[in-house]
């Protein structure tokens, strides 16, 4: 029997339920859009509310937008960014470069990322449970853990609801009939998935084998779906052989960069990012739906049994298999796959019997609603840049009265956006291969700066590190001791010094270089 029914309305309790999930539901919505709309009323900079790797994707669209090719610096081409969110950026500055352009484009992105995040979790939960206010209380909760990742400006803004949105039609009866057409649909939808954030390709082939590999599922595909399904993924074999074509590699330079450990042993620095990041309760979360998922399997339908395991798992292969190719710390946004996996999680809670009777109780639900209620009013947008921006106010004064070819390491991203002049990445997170064997080579630190004629270094100086009698600079900085650097002592006193509560800004003035054009 539904809610709609008359004798059901009747309930007090029930009516209470209704009414309160309405109420639960505008007020999640007005949370979303206030949350997403705050910079560009804020006394801050809008600048100063994006993660820092934004500006590298802001940086390499603008010159793509003005004609100047897929270059940082305007020195060497560079892949270092996942396609889908590069193309979209770079479609918004080509139509408008005004400086409110990527403001706002930034706020409905993150709305439109957080609504549809809302809408697909509570589609994913409803057929579960007739109680509108838990099903809207737990979309509400993903929406609003999301909420808090979007505002990075990084590519999750299109993964996380595209991953959901997979999992949703994944489901969908239509998607299993014999037809060529629907097939193609998920076929670029995976497609899309995929070129938003490229380590995707992992969920997919997990579900391409996790359906292959149960007897019902693989029973029911025809060549018509597959074909469909293949062509819908042309899109990704052209992404990885124009890659090839242009750059030289098959992969973005920004994830090598990243992934240049000397061994594949498991480091911990990617497991102590699940700490850092304040991911542990939902990766907690996860893992006890791991636990519950034998219990519930047989009540689940055979495409959720092929999808489920693969949502949940995935956050932790994914962990793993960085942790065997990378010894760099994590940020939050490559903890993207958790949101999809606690909305799963959430409807295993739901259909094993010891918590479904809990999770179901009209009061235990209006319970939860309040918690979420309460969790959505006390969301507030903090300027996570706002560290690096009177750093990259500084240098970029200062580069106006001294132009030349500038170098910097970690956090050069907002630096070198607001940079007149060209900046040498020297992580090579935007660089290109060759720069990739400088660092495996372990080249020393002054020859690298010397061959891209780089004629100031900036270097940041964090706690009681020495400047005197000389300066010692590790490139890249993030990567952990099983990673090769680039390394090299500056013994000249700093030409200038930003100091700032968090650290300091060292310019170190190599002399006089070859002169380079600015873009």
């Amino acid at each position: 029997m539904k809610p709609s029914d008359s004798t059901e309305i009747a309930n007090p309790s029930l009516r209470y339920s209704i009414l309160a999930s309405h109420a639960l539901a505008i007020c999640v919505i007005v949370s979303l859009a206030y949350y997403a709309v705050y910079p560009l009323f804020n006394k801050a900079p809008w600048i100063a509310y994006e993660e820092d790797d934004f500006f590298y994707y802001l940086k390499i669209a603008g010159n793509l937008a003005h004609g100047f090719g897929s270059t940082f610096n305007g020195i060497v081409s560079t892949n270092g960014y996942h396609p889908l969110w590069l193309v979209l950026l770079t479609t918004v500055l080509r139509v408008s470069s005004s400086t409110v352009t990527v403001p706002i484009f930034l706020a409905c992105a993150t709305f439109c990322a957080s609504l549809v995040t809302y809408i697909l979790c509570r589609r994913l939960l409803v057929d579960y449970v007739d109680n509108p206010l838990l099903t809207r209380a737990m979309a509400g909760f993903v929406a609003v853990y999301s909420m808090h990742v979007f505002n990075c400006g990084m590519e999750i803004i299109l993964t996380i609801p595209l991953l959901l949105a997979v999992a949703v039609v994944y489901q969908n009866q239509s998607l299993w009939l014999p037809k060529f057409i629907p097939s193609l649909g998920f076929g670029l939808l995976l497609s899309a998935l995929i070129l938003s954030r490229l380590d995707t390709l992992l969920v997919v082939i997990l579900l391409g084998l996790a359906t292959l590999l149960h007897p019902t599922l693989r029973a029911g595909v025809h060549a018509r779906q597959l074909a469909g399904v293949l062509l819908g993924l042309t899109p990704v074999f052209f992404y990885f052989l124009s890659n090839r074509a242009l750059f030289g590699t098959w992969l973005p330079i920004s994830g090598m960069a990243k992934q240049l450990k000397t061994n594949h042993l498991p480091s911990l620095p990617a497991w102590h990012s699940l700490v850092i990041a304040g991911q542990l309760p939902h990766a907690i979360c996860v893992l006890i739906a791991i636990l519950i998922l034998p219990a519930v399997f047989t009540k689940l339908t055979v495409r959720q049994q092929a999808l489920y395991p693969v949502l949940l798992v995935f956050p932790f292969l994914y962990i793993f298999i960085l942790s065997c190719l990378s010894d760099w710390q994590l940020w939050n946004w490559y903890f993207y796959s958790l949101r999809a996996a606690v909305c799963v999680s959430f409807a295993i809670f739901i259909l094993w019997r010891p918590t479904n009777r809990l999770l179901t109780n009209i009061w235990v639900s209006i319970a939860i609603g309040l918690v979420v209620l309460t969790q959505v009013l006390r969301s507030r947008r903090e300027p996570e840049g706002f560290v690096m921006y009177p750093v990259a106010m500084d240098v970029s004064n200062f580069a106006a009265t001294h132009p030349g070819v500038y170098a910097m390491g970690d956090r050069a991203g907002m630096l070198g956006f607001l940079l007149p002049d060209p900046l040498v990445q020297t992580e090579g997170l935007v660089m290109d291969r060759e720069f990739l064997s400088l660092i495996r080579k372990r080249t020393p630190l002054k020859e690298v700066l010397a061959e891209y004629k780089v004629r100031y270094y900036i270097a940041m100086r964090y706690g009681d590190t020495p400047v005197a009698p000389c300066f010692y600079a590790v490139e890249p900085l993030q990567a952990g001791p099983a990673s090769p650097h680039i390394e090299g002592n500056f013994c000249q006193p700093p030409s200038t010094i930003f100091r700032h509560i968090w650290g300091d800004a060292l310019i170190f003035d190599l002399g006089p270089r070859e002169t380079s054009t600015r873009h």
